[in-house]
């Protein structure tokens, strides 16, 4: 924090910033474009609504149902604020360019919107997080009649692929702790309670409808050697392609610092078997190559940045040696296992970077740079979040390349195979 900032606070010393910002970068883009395409064959369409925000989220969700005509999306005013607006919940028809409202929700956040997605196997359904009364809860609905078919007893973070069980967590405390990866509709009655025992891994059998405790906050806690630690949080649950494991952040403050450290964690579906992959690097994004492998972001303890491949049964890890990897994203491996697509945060000038990176020859295929509103910052920041269809045919992604305001752009390229 600099001198200027310490007098004047962090809030109001922001709000100075990013307009003066935004001017110099508006007065460079005047000449230049603002969607710079690298790849000759890329094609792009773009989704967006006048004086709305048109996102998906994280980019481990398939945004693009299997047929890959449906394109998911949560919409909210401009000058929405989370804890007190609803999302709009709905899709738009890549036929016709048609948008369909499903619903609402008062369980979204701006880095993950509301968890939404497409029912495994079944893509007349979609489920999404909301809020009922004091609770967080995640509905199943059928997007032919807009019906609710399901109302689960948790948000869910994720989904098991053969739709057995879900995982879940504190929402609230996340939000508290984390802003932008949580809900703060309902306040966090953790408060005060440094490594709650009856809080942490939920998980919800979807048959029955029933939740457990799997894994504590307290149990994590106490197996931290860390003295300087404060309040623990779990975030960024996935679950393994056969659904038989999952990983997770688990995560801690540092007392009087505005710092975290973190664990990666790998455990067996019900949480019998707990195994700590990294705990010296602070582990960022994540991947699941196999079942048995993960792609995974992070900074080492002098800061530089990595991308390391974890064997999750024997708990090898591999880094990938490139200047290309030396800034954080957001990684999708393609179905060749070599080839990974990802993003960057916003670089000089404000321009965020979109491409390929094929491990096995330790290449970069730049695909677009695309202008960042510096004016959207800290949680509602808009990282590009790179979402891969299944077909690999298709990348979207968010942006607020104009008009300070999020909106989807869908490419269409062809991504080379072996």
């Amino acid at each position: 924090m600099n001198k200027l900032e310490k007098i004047l606070g962090h809030k109001y010393y922001m709000s100075i910033k990013q307009p003066i910002k935004k001017l110099r970068d508006d007065l460079y883009y005047l000449f230049h474009k603002k969607i710079q395409i690298q790849k000759k064959d890329i094609d792009i369409n773009i989704f967006e609504m006048k004086k709305k925000h048109v996102f998906f989220g994280y980019y481990d969700i398939q945004q693009l149902n299997d047929r890959e005509d449906k394109l998911l999306v949560h919409i909210v005013d401009k000058k929405a604020e989370a804890c007190m607006d609803k999302a709009e919940i709905g899709y738009y028809n890549l036929k016709n360019n048609e948008y369909c409202k499903i619903g609402e929700t008062q369980a979204w956040n701006w880095q993950q919107g509301a968890r939404l997605r497409w029912w495994p196997n079944d893509n007349d359904y979609v489920i999404y997080n909301d809020a009922k009364k004091d609770s967080y809860i995640c509905k199943k609905i059928d997007i032919k009649t807009n019906e609710v078919v399901n109302t689960y007893c948790r948000a869910l973070y994720d989904i098991d692929p053969k739709t057995r069980y879900g995982l879940s967590l504190n929402f609230s405390r996340l939000q508290r702790l984390r802003p932008g990866y949580g809900y703060n509709y309902i306040k966090d009655r953790t408060i005060g309670s440094l490594a709650p025992d009856d809080d942490g891994i939920f998980y919800v059998n979807l048959i029955t409808n029933k939740p457990e405790l799997i894994i504590s906050l307290r149990k994590l806690a106490k197996s931290c050697n860390d003295p300087n630690s404060d309040e623990h949080y779990i975030n960024h649950i996935s679950i393994s392609p056969n659904g038989e494991k999952f990983m997770f952040f688990h995560i801690w403050t540092i007392k009087d610092s505005n710092k975290w450290k973190t664990r990666l964690y790998v455990s067996s579906r019900k949480g019998e078997r707990l195994k700590i992959l990294e705990e010296d690097d602070l582990v960022s994004h994540y991947d699941w190559i196999d079942d048995n492998h993960i792609l995974v972001t992070g900074y080492t303890n002098d800061n530089k940045q990595t991308y390391s491949i974890y064997n999750v049964v024997t708990g090898e890890k591999e880094v990938l040696d490139s200047e290309s990897l030396k800034l954080d994203g957001h990684p999708t491996t393609l179905k060749n296992k070599k080839c990974f697509i990802t993003d960057t945060y916003p670089k000089k000038m404000d321009l965020q970077e979109l491409f390929e990176y094929d491990s096995a020859t330790n290449t970069k295929k730049p695909l677009l740079k695309i202008y960042s509103s510096p004016l959207l910052y800290e949680e509602k920041r808009c990282d590009l979040h790179p979402r891969v269809s299944k077909s690999e045919r298709i990348i979207t992604i968010d942006s607020t390349y104009k008009k300070n305001c999020k909106k989807i752009i869908l490419i269409k390229t062809t991504i080379e195979k072996e």
